[in-house]
């Protein structure tokens, strides 16, 4: 009698376990999730210079008349935060390589360097580095992409990807979208304290570029 007794006078008991229980496993979970969102320890503090850097050599690429947008990580920053990832230390700009020809490309590493920049291109993948030449940390990376007009497409330029051949679906290392995406005039977003070209649609242009995994998180696990 007294066990019955206990184990029917225990049920607001158990419940309020089984209660605590899933909180303490909520709590636990949403605290992890913020974590690896803060993820503080690769925080770059650098931020505002970088974001500067990347509107200033923006603006070279404006004089000479190069389209250009944010792409990559830089634009998914763009897109959640309005200014670059917290933990990134480079700014990626892409720019059509049919309107960089060499010797436009001349002319943008002499504009870059007058900028007060250091310029190093990267022909094998296509892209090139850009550095404040008074040590500045931070790197503002321009990426060239090139037309591929039977497909109505753009895709990597650079001799290692010219390499790959022109099958877009097969070589997914080109990381080919459709042309109308960055099609002129590109609107201007907020950019940290700036304002910086993005391609239409938002982030449409990210499932092309990460057809696995745009539909993620784009905050990295710490």
């Amino acid at each position: 009698m007294k066990m019955w007794r206990l184990l029917s006078g225990g049920w607001g008991f158990w419940v309020r376990m089984l209660a605590l229980l899933w909180f303490l496993i909520v709590a636990g979970l949403v605290i992890s999730r913020l974590s690896q969102r803060t993820c503080s320890k690769r925080l770059f503090p650098h931020r505002d210079d970088l974001e500067s850097s990347a509107q200033e050599a923006g603006l070279v690429l404006d004089v000479l008349q190069l389209r250009y947008w944010l792409c990559y990580g830089s634009l998914w920053g763009q897109l959640h935060e309005r200014r670059n990832p917290a933990w990134e230390s480079d700014v990626e700009l892409c720019v059509l390589r049919e309107q960089a020809t060499d010797d436009r490309q001349d002319s943008l590493v002499t504009q870059l360097e007058a900028a007060g920049f250091t310029a190093e291109l990267d022909a094998r993948r296509g892209l090139l580095d850009v550095y404040r030449s008074d040590g500045t940390p931070g790197l503002v990376q321009l990426i060239f992409f090139a037309p591929d007009s039977v497909n109505k497409m753009y895709r990597r330029d650079g001799w290692l990807h010219r390499s790959l051949g022109a099958d877009c679906t097969a070589e997914p290392e080109l990381h080919c979208f459709p042309a109308r995406l960055v099609a002129a005039p590109l609107k201007r977003r907020a950019f940290g304290h700036y304002e910086m070209p993005v391609p239409w649609v938002g982030f449409e242009l990210q499932k092309y570029l990460y057809p696995d995994s745009w539909y993620r998180d784009y905050a990295p696990s710490c």
